[in-house]
């Protein structure tokens, strides 16, 4: 499997300073994908598309709730009409949410697409994704943990997070 650097440097026009950046959201997203009970997945423009077409550069799966794909979706390309919700997030800068049908498991996907900013340009999109159909029984401790996830879903969004090594010492980031 080829890593998030080598998809990127192969499939994409992210530079260094964005390689970096998402690499970092990358490294951190584990304790997310478990706030959110959801797989996430970081979608890049694929280069000379103009944000109609998207490779997938990293995937996590949720320890905490049932995964939706089982399968590595790492180098897979997807269009616009495949993930609407992922190029509006990408051209509009703001968070979109919404469902797809996933024709390989004949049923919905609920879909919150968050884009990456950094440096106030949006070089990638997160999306937090799972199926209505297997959906958790929510309680005050489920409710919390979505709610912290939203909020760093807002920061990532705002360009926030993940933040730079060298800016931000441990004892001060966010932990879970």
């Amino acid at each position: 499997m080829a890593s998030l650097a080598e998809v990127a440097r192969s499939s994409t026009d992210l530079d260094d300073a964005h390689l970096v950046h998402v690499s970092r959201l990358v490294a951190s997203w584990g304790p997310l994908a478990d706030l959110c009970f959801a797989d996430l997945l970081l979608y890049a423009p694929v280069a000379g598309s103009n944000g109609e077409r998207f490779v997938v550069l990293g995937q996590v799966r949720p320890t905490t709730h049932q995964t939706v794909y089982r399968s590595d979706y790492v180098g897979t390309v997807v269009d616009e009409v495949d993930r609407p919700l992922v190029a509006r997030a990408f051209r509009t800068g703001d968070m979109v949410e919404g469902e797809f049908e996933l024709p390989v498991l004949h049923d919905r996907v609920r879909v919150l697409a968050i884009p990456v900013r950094f440096e106030d340009q949006v070089v990638g999109v997160c999306t937090r994704e799972s199926m209505p159909s297997l959906r958790r029984q929510t309680g005050e401790l489920e409710r919390i943990y979505v709610d912290v996830f939203l909020r760093f879903a807002a920061m990532i969004a705002a360009g926030d997070f993940p933040f730079a090594s060298d800016d931000v010492e441990s004892e001060v980031a966010p932990r879970v």
